[in-house]
């Protein structure tokens, strides 16, 4: 009747998904994100694209219900590094505030047995 594993992994793709392909079709909106450290190193829209793409791959990934517990892995240390970065960059947000909340819901798909 009600399929929590199947609901979670749903709402994890769409997230993974729709910020992916927002990523890949507006990179410049997305660009004031890409670490400074990187900013003298890379097209920032390239990264931002790059970025975009891994979000779209681990969406897609996760929605299949192949290798739940390796794309959840995956999302949880993506989603980590993108907490870590908002917080060395901007401090305390209500951005950094959903990603946190994005990251500890990627965390579940770990425990899926």
């Amino acid at each position: 009747m009600f399929n929590r594993k199947l609901i979670t992994r749903i709402g994890i793709s769409f997230i993974f998904v729709i910020f992916g392909v927002w990523e890949i079709v507006q990179p410049g909106y997305w660009s004031g994100f890409v670490p400074r450290f990187l900013k003298d190193f890379v097209d920032l829209s390239l990264a931002v694209q790059i970025h975009g793409a891994t979000l779209l791959a681990l969406g897609l990934g996760v929605l299949s219900g192949f290798q739940t517990k390796k794309f959840g892995i995956a999302s949880t240390l993506v989603m980590a590094s993108i907490v870590f970065s908002l917080i060395l960059n901007f401090g305390f947000s209500d951005i950094l505030i959903r990603d946190v909340v994005i990251l500890l819901f990627a965390s579940t798909l770990i425990f899926e047995d």
